[in-house]
């Protein structure tokens, strides 16, 4: 600031001074040494993706202004930019006027809202003058960017959703596809296996893995051990599933299904142990055995075991009567690391029929509509004897028959005394001597006599020689 001063002879003076034009005049200039700070009210801004803008406000923090400054804003890229892509809008260079009444201004800059999902981003707006009086500070503010948290997401997930692998390959590949949605940070996706039919760590290898996505990938395949074993199973699955604790990340699909088929090495053979067997028909019941007779089951396998008649028959089927066995129909369950050998009984019945031995069939196999490879039923069929234990008592009606020998012949009759036939039974009839001789009395008379079911009772007639000799009564023996 400058000021004027000027000196003058009074007018009255006698002294007769005259006072130059140059010498009577002079200016006083006073030099100002006052500073002002001005910067920005805060080093640092937060703002969200999805405001779509931030304000900044740049004050005078301390001393007066008397006359007007100017202050110039720019702004600087960090982590994120103001080209392609694109998160802010650059104001270029922003003119601030102050005075001593504008001490306070707020200078909006456009954040744009994507659909990419971001990590925390930072650009930083900056103050500077030319003005010397001015001192810049804080000059320097960063504004921080979150991400658009409802909108910004990406969805990852499995394809395919259901894998199948054979046993014997020995691993399987699941695939964890980003399917939509850009990154410009990693999320990280966990996959889990869980247990179902197949069993960790007995059919496969499982856990959980940490699965880094980074911006540049797409696919992450991962790979699950498959153990392959000598056991006889059923396909068998599990399940890998998908977590994340990033709100950006929505998975769909977060579930697969992991299917294991059989090797088709692994067998086994289940039959009857022994093939044969004789049981008396007194005894109540016979027991059958089944066995696995190689390999392993890693499954339950259910068979299908019945009675089937041959020559002995069952109650109610076939033959008459009250039969010679009880059919019988039932499921044998060989299950995983059960049994080896199961048994199956059969009640025989025991009656007082004098029979021929006889037998009957038990035959195994499958369920209805079950199929189960790598298993072989052998052998299918055994053979169950029955030994008869019945008698039967066969004889002479009479222990002693009278005939006059005018009456020409003597009818005997065999007779089953006691027991009942269901098989032939031959009997041998032939006459002895006694006093009476076959030569001169009686004709020696010998005959095969076959009894069965329909045939309980024989004659024989035997030759008397009538003579006209006096003789005392004489006997012969039939046997």
């Amino acid at each position: 600031e400058c000021f004027l001063f000027s000196i003058a002879v009074p007018s009255d003076d006698p002294s007769g001074i005259v006072l130059s034009a140059n010498a009577s005049n002079s200016s006083c200039c006073i030099v100002d040494d006052d500073m002002v700070t001005i910067g920005f009210a805060n080093t640092t801004y937060n703002t969200s993706e999805d405001a779509g803008r931030v304000s900044v406000t740049v004050s005078v923090l301390s001393g007066e202004l008397a006359r007007p400054v100017i202050i110039l804003l720019n702004t600087i890229d960090g982590t994120t930019t103001s080209s392609d892509p694109q998160d802010y809008v650059d104001p270029s260079t922003v003119v601030l006027m102050f005075d001593s009444n504008t001490t306070s201004q707020e200078v909006e800059i456009t954040i744009i809202d994507d659909d990419i999902v971001e990590a925390l981003e930072t650009f930083t707006a900056t103050l500077s003058t030319s003005d010397d009086a001015v001192l810049i500070f804080p000059n320097n503010t960063i504004i921080v960017i979150r991400g658009g948290e409802e909108n910004d997401k990406v969805v990852i997930g499995f394809d395919p959703t259901n894998v199948t692998v054979n046993e014997a390959d020995g691993f399987l590949l699941q695939a964890v596809v980003r399917m939509s949605g850009t990154l410009e940070r990693a999320v990280v996706v966990t996959i889990t296996t869980q247990p179902d039919t197949a069993k960790q760590p007995e059919d496969y290898i499982g856990g959980s893995l940490d699965l880094t996505f980074y911006p540049d990938n797409i696919t992450i395949i991962v790979n699950v051990t498959i153990v392959n074993d000598d056991l006889l199973e059923d396909t068998e699955r599990f399940f890998c599933i998908l977590t994340t604790m990033d709100s950006a990340v929505i998975l769909n699909p977060n579930i697969s299904t992991a299917y294991i088929t059989e090797d088709p090495n692994d067998q086994a053979t289940i039959g009857f142990m022994p093939t044969v067997y004789f049981v008396d028909e007194f005894m109540p019941m016979v027991t059958v055995s089944v066995a696995i007779l190689s390999g392993k089951l890693g499954r339950d396998v259910p068979l299908l075991i019945e009675t089937d008649e041959d020559t002995a028959h069952a109650s109610g089927g076939s033959g008459s009567g009250s039969g010679d066995f009880s059919g019988k129909e039932e499921t044998l369950l060989f299950m995983e690391g059960g049994p080896m050998i199961l048994n199956f009984t059969i009640r025989i019945i025991n009656d007082i029929k004098l029979e021929s031995d006889e037998s009957f069939v038990t035959s195994l196999g499958l369920l209805p509509m079950e199929n189960i490879p790598g298993l072989t039923i052998s052998p299918d069929e055994s053979d169950i004897n029955i030994r008869d234990d019945d008698t039967v008592v066969i004889g002479f009606e009479q222990d002693m028959y009278t005939v006059n020998e005018a009456d020409g012949s003597v009818t005997v009759a065999v007779v089953v005394v006691n027991g009942i036939l269901h098989r032939e039974v031959i009997v041998d009839f032939t006459t002895q001597d006694n006093t009476a001789l076959s030569s001169s009395d009686y004709t020696m008379t010998t005959q095969t006599l076959t009894f069965d079911r329909n045939n309980n009772r024989f004659e024989v007639t035997i030759s008397l020689t009538n003579d006209d000799i006096n003789e005392a009564v004489e006997t012969f023996i039939a046997r």
